[in-house]
């Protein structure tokens, strides 16, 4: 194999900063999002160890981006989400 060719990348992130109620709630709303594998990408989320697992495997560069930058956009919009319905007292 040359350093030009990679078999996949994979990533493994562990958010334990996370109350566990937000924890659960995340874990929820993003597992169906992550649970079909597309172009060779696997993503999941579970709870784990008092927070919340995500991980990444890709088959290339631009889908291991376009993955994790997916799944950082949705993980930050539902927490704002919760944060704002929070703060207006409407969860």
């Amino acid at each position: 194999m040359t350093s030009d060719e990679v078999k996949h990348i994979s990533l493994s992130i562990l958010l334990d900063d996370i109350p566990e109620d937000l924890s659960e709630t995340l874990v929820k709303s993003l597992k169906p999002e992550m649970e079909s594998e597309m172009r060779g990408v696997r993503a999941s989320i579970s709870l784990d160890k008092g927070g919340v697992k995500i991980e990444i495997r890709a088959p290339n560069h631009s889908a291991f981006r376009a993955a994790l930058n997916s799944v950082l956009r949705l993980s930050s919009t539902v927490l704002n989400l919760i944060d704002e319905l929070r703060r207006r007292n409407l969860a």
